[in-house]
């Protein structure tokens, strides 16, 4: 003969088939799932999410810059320690509202040149002081790219163009930007960031630079 004992369901699992338990001859199998069912349903109990970072940005000389949290929102695919049936955080949001720049570059002035070439002349601007006006510009750049990225990750991704047509008193006047991908938005929300660029002043006419940014 053979006594069975009042047990947790955990124990009750490997009694199954006891005669004259609560569980009687059930299946092994239904005990099992009931006895983790109990332990899912214990209060208290959360489960880690795997974290994601938002898209990183970085410019031709490699200083890379993360999106900025905006305040209360959360980047896409990111996640803290959270109960199961939490809801996801609501998706960060274009912030950019300033002035933006035509796309419309316009003729070749007398000093053309892109970044990289090692082009300089003693009119225009050289490569350091276009990087210097630009590359504080990485943060908002990367919250371009976190805006418009989905919740699956689709969006920016890669090498982004910038070509730019520059005033002699150091403000930008139009900008193309290309590469990249991602949905319409991000290419206006990058030429609102590139509007409040400021570079040095410099003798001549007009100069048209290329620069470019990574998003990963």
């Amino acid at each position: 003969m053979r006594f069975c004992h009042p047990a947790s369901l955990t124990v009750v699992a490997l009694l199954a088939g006891c005669p004259g338990c609560p569980f009687g001859d059930a299946p092994d199998a239904a005990v099992r799932d009931a006895a983790v069912d109990a332990r899912r349903d214990a209060p208290g109990r959360t489960t880690r999410r795997r974290r994601r970072r938002g898209p990183r940005v970085a410019s031709a000389n490699g200083r890379t810059a993360p999106a900025r949290p905006q305040p209360g929102v959360q980047p896409p695919g990111e996640s803290s320690e959270e109960g199961v049936d939490e809801a996801p955080a609501p998706r960060p949001r274009v912030t950019e509202t300033g002035p933006m720049l035509p796309e419309t570059i316009g003729p070749p002035p007398e000093v053309s040149y892109d970044m990289g070439t090692g082009s300089e002349g003693p009119m225009g601007l050289n490569e350091s002081q276009v990087s210097r006006g630009l590359d504080p510009l990485l943060t908002r750049l990367g919250n371009c790219a976190a805006a418009t990225t989905d919740d699956d990750g689709r969006g920016p991704h890669g090498r982004v163009r910038v070509r730019l047509r520059i005033r002699n008193d150091g403000r930008p006047t139009a900008a193309q930007v290309s590469g990249g991908g991602g949905p319409p938005e991000f290419a206006p929300c990058v030429r609102r960031v590139i509007a409040s660029a400021r570079f040095d002043s410099f003798r001549g006419p007009d100069v048209i630079v290329g620069w470019g940014f990574d998003v990963d």
